[in-house]
């Protein structure tokens, strides 16, 4: 049902800017990379979990937080092969990497500011994206384990309406994690929180030295957190994009049961209070 209508936006959005060639951004080199595995509940009352990977890019003092489906879709889209197609088989391209994760989270420890863009699927194009330094109070324990051959002590937090576990590493002396955690002395393992809905847990750590763009989209617009919200949840269950799609009242109606039954089950974000 997510694929036929991921496909039904996809054909509506045709010819949107959101296609356009990317611009030339500025670079950050980064010296190690983790990939997580995010396991989590969107409806609180489902039983399985959804999962997605994500990659984790770092140096000294900065860090950028992606999904691998959409890293890798990121490295396509700078191709002149891929800027040479017609913008439907670029949306067919891009259909082979889905992802229900679209926000890349730039984290800026001596700026104290957290960067977070997004694609929203509204019109006219726009890619909003929001600041914050949220005040994260970690309380650490003398408790200790190994995950995945690495030795961890734990630490909790309690953060967006959520209390979270962490455990990080004794040897990996970074302080980022993924999503929008950090400051620990040491890498983030795994997180969870209490309700079990949310869980990222490391399992691939590379010293490598990666050059990613400070930004990949191409409509940004700062906007605050809760308008970017806004304007996100607009696109997701709204019908906004479609008006001007060619489809009959049928399409149009299944469409919108379609995107009114996705937001009565999404009904647990990992961010219960912005």
């Amino acid at each position: 049902m997510k694929i036929k209508l991921l496909y039904v936006t996809a054909l509506a959005f045709f010819g949107s800017s959101a296609f356009a060639q990317n611009k030339d951004y500025k670079m950050i080199g980064y010296t190690h990379s983790a990939q997580y595995k995010k396991s989590y509940k969107l409806d609180s009352l489902q039983k399985d979990y959804l999962n997605e990977n994500f990659i984790l890019l770092f140096n000294q003092d900065q860090s950028a937080f992606r999904s691998v489906s959409r890293f890798l879709l990121d490295s396509v889209k700078r191709t002149d092969e891929y800027n040479r197609l017609e913008q439907r088989d670029r949306i067919a391209v891009s259909m082979e990497y889905p992802s229900n994760n679209e926000e890349l989270i730039y984290t800026n420890l001596d700026a104290k500011k957290i960067t977070v863009t997004t694609f929203a699927a509204v019109h006219p194009a726009v890619d909003p994206s929001y600041e914050e330094w949220p005040l994260l109070k970690w309380t650490i324990l003398d408790e200790y384990k190994t995950i995945n051959n690495f030795d961890c002590r734990k630490a909790e937090l309690d953060l967006y309406g959520r209390k979270w576990t962490a455990w990080f590493s004794l040897t990996h002396n970074a302080p980022f994690g993924p999503y929008k955690f950090s400051g620990l002395p040491g890498l983030i393992i795994s997180i969870s929180d209490a309700t079990s809905s949310y869980k990222y847990e490391l399992y691939k750590l590379k010293t490598e030295s990666v050059r990613y763009p400070l930004q990949i989209h191409n409509n940004v617009k700062l906007v605050t957190k809760q308008e970017f919200k806004s304007i996100v949840d607009s696109g997701r269950y709204g019908m906004s994009l479609f008006k001007e799609a060619i489809m009959d009242n049928d399409q149009y109606k299944r469409v919108e049961k379609l995107k009114l039954d996705m937001k009565a089950k999404e009904n647990n974000p990992i961010e219960l209070i912005p």
